[in-house]
């Protein structure tokens, strides 16, 4: 399924780009073949030299002399010649020999993409050729802090990923006609350092440490640029692996407050097939639950935390990986109708440290220790460690999605809403506990789920957005079917098709109360309404029985909304970064629909900026985490929330600023 580009996505290009070039620099190419691909590229330049435009006849030519004319030759796009220097801002003194990229405000760059260059001995650069935008530098130099540093691997694209990570640097505007001089001053990042060891005092060799940094009640895992993860790739070293004697070390670190994971090398399940689109498995380790804390603490409620400035260097931050029990679980997966054996996909998540974005889980899309069920329906996990688990169970029918033979039951195609439809089992989330036992004979039981089919239009317009997804929820707010309508073309960069699509389908979704709720992925739209058969979708639910099936749900989706900024401040009137708040509708319809909610971190300014649907809104700090809460949980909390927060009202192509105090700026 065509999907937006992600942030995820961008670092991979950049980064593969990067190690190819590594490879290709340590491969000797035999001289004779130089030649020869010398003489075939001048034969091949030859040909495009002699070559000429595809001529067009006149239409006023006449048969015996037929005039020929042709093409206009296009207009260059304007460009501009950039030159500048690249300095430590602490010293003045040049930084050598490094590279310098300019990657544009929505999130590209890179090799491929804007411009880059190398700095001399003393730190000058130039970069011909840049086209018309605003860009921000990235200084990809050891100890340096980068946009990258900042970026927000929570977020689905580039964009919002890197929007708050930009406000920390200087706009470099480029208008395409224009040469210009800049000076680009690189901050010195903070750096972490110690040793790891077990219990026994041997060396905790080859074992993964991150630093995550803390915004708002998230912590985010640390990349401080391109170099490190290339590091991580060729050498499974720098500052993600301990070395040889178990030390490690992170530089270029913004400031701010870090706590300091390690995990050790574990395969958890029994019978996992190979995963073949993670760059990162063979130097990092495969994803595991042997997780802990600095300094010995086994979640992040516990995780000591480390305040570090520019420029700042803490060394001896040592951990010592503690000895503890470790259990299996295992049992079956059957069809409830006849007891059959089902095959089946099934992944295990802890319950707590949900709050941390890990760039290496998001390369590898790991979300969650997978084991595949045999032919008998038995599956089993190995080495897990004490605590509470949550369990997702999906059948393996439908489209085959490739990894670990998976399969994605509910991806958008371009289907017809009133096809015959065809009842699947539908997936199921449960919980288990280990405690000081292993657990054995335990049987997930999958039912056949509902179909739901609709449409998705846009009020007063034929046109749509490239992308709107439906998805059902149940109470506890899981995520049980998904689907949508994709206008992208049939890979991500082709044009939308000719004709809007309109018509989607969600299959295979559980009984029970089922609530739906839909996105779009456009911020020129937004969702107006969600019914079926003219009833309310946002705040009724459905009572879906096995294998119903539901047409005629209806989407509608607005256009020009309007804008807010919303500036945070403490109590001595002073911009609060990081501060995390959600805005959500004023009235109880709003605010009971998760389409219509908005979650924000300020920036280094205490400001940031939202698109909303026209309407009165709230600003509520302090939301709980939706983890292991009901839906009737959640809104209770808002209905005590909202009537005291400070509110604006939207309108339609317009913009608002709002300012507000947060009494505890402690983030």
């Amino acid at each position: 399924m065509p999907q937006r580009p992600d942030l995820r996505k961008l670092i991979l290009k950049i980064t593969l780009c990067s190690a190819a070039l590594i490879l290709i620099a340590l491969t000797l190419t035999p001289k004779a073949s130089l030649q020869t691909n010398a003489n075939v590229a001048a034969t091949n330049a030859a040909r495009v030299s002699n070559a000429r435009p595809t001529p067009r006849r006149s239409p006023r030519a006449s048969s015996n002399a037929a005039s020929v004319e042709y093409p206009p030759t296009p207009a260059p796009a304007p460009l501009s010649t950039i030159r500048g220097r690249v300095y430590y801002a602490d010293t003045g003194r040049a930084v050598k020999r490094c590279m310098v990229m300019l990657m544009r405000d929505d999130g590209s760059g890179g090799p491929g993409g804007a411009p880059s260059a190398i700095t001399d001995g003393e730190g000058a650069f130039q970069m011909k050729k840049v086209a018309a935008g605003t860009y921000y530098a990235m200084v990809n130099a050891p100890g340096v802090v980068s946009p990258l540093a900042y970026a927000d691997f929570s977020k689905s694209n580039e964009r919002e990923g890197l929007r708050d990570a930009y406000a920390y640097f200087d706009k470099i505007v480029v208008d395409g006609v224009t040469d210009l001089d800049v000076q680009i001053g690189a901050q010195r990042g903070g750096a972490i350092g110690g040793r790891v060891t077990y219990d026994d005092g041997d060396a905790a060799i080859g074992v993964k440490v991150e630093i995550l940094r803390k915004v708002g009640d998230k912590f985010f895992g640390v990349v401080p640029n391109f170099s490190a993860i290339v590091s991580a790739i060729a050498s499974g070293g720098g500052g993600y692996q301990t070395d040889d004697r178990g030390v490690y070390r992170f530089a270029g670190l913004p400031p701010g407050d870090y706590i300091i994971k390690v995990t050790e090398s574990a395969t958890h399940g029994d019978n996992s097939e190979k995963r073949y689109d993670d760059p990162f498995e063979m130097g990092m380790g495969s994803y595991s639950l042997l997780t802990f804390f600095y300094p010995d603490a086994l979640d992040t409620d516990s995780a000591q935390m480390i305040s570090v400035q520019l420029g700042q260097e803490l060394e001896s931050i040592n951990l010592v990986i503690p000895s503890r029990g470790l259990y299996t679980a295992e049992g079956r997966v059957v069809n409830r109708r006849d007891r059959s054996p089902v095959r089946a996909r099934i992944t295990l998540n802890p319950v707590k440290n949900r709050e941390i974005y890990s760039l290496f889980n998001r390369f590898g899309e790991r979300t969650g220790i997978p084991t595949m069920t045999d032919e008998n329906g038995n599956w089993k996990f190995k080495e897990l460690p004490k605590g509470e688990y949550s369990v997702l169970i999906e059948p393996l029918e439908g489209e085959y999605r490739g990894d670990l033979g998976g399969y994605s039951v509910n991806a958008n195609v371009r289907v017809d809403a009133n096809a015959p439809p065809k009842p699947k089992l539908a997936k199921k989330f449960d919980r288990l506990t280990i405690e000081d036992r292993d657990l054995a004979e335990m049987v997930f039981e999958l039912g056949y789920g509902a179909i739901l089919s609709g449409t998705a239009t846009v009020e007063n317009s034929a046109e749509m957005p490239r992308y709107v997804s439906v998805s059902a929820v149940n109470e506890k707010g899981e995520t049980v079917a998904s689907g949508g309508v994709s206008n992208y073309g049939d890979y991500e960069e082709a044009p939308r098709p000719s004709k809007p699509l309109h018509d989607f389908r969600l299959e295979a979704v559980s009984e029970g109360k089922i609530y739906l709720a839909a996105f779009v992925g456009d911020e020129d739209y937004y969702i107006k309404s969600l019914t079926l058969d003219g009833t309310d979708l946002f705040n009724s639910p459905l009572e879906l029985k096995e294998g119903d099936t539901l047409r005629n749900v209806r989407v509608v989706l607005g256009k020009d909304p309007g804008t807010l900024r919303v500036v945070v401040l403490d109590e001595n009137k002073e911009p609060v970064r990081n501060a995390a708040f959600s805005v959500v509708p004023t009235d109880r319809a709003g605010y009971m629909n998760p389409s219509r909610h908005r979650r924000a971190t300020t920036g280094p300014q205490g400001d940031v900026g939202i698109t909303l649907p026209p309407g009165e809104y709230a600003v509520v700090f302090n939301e709980p985490a939706a983890a292991g809460k009901t839906r009737e949980e959640l809104f209770k909390w808002y209905a005590e929330a909202v009537p005291g927060a400070p509110t604006v009202k939207i309108e339609a192509g317009k913009a608002e600023t709002l300012t507000v105090k947060k009494k505890d700026s402690k983030n």
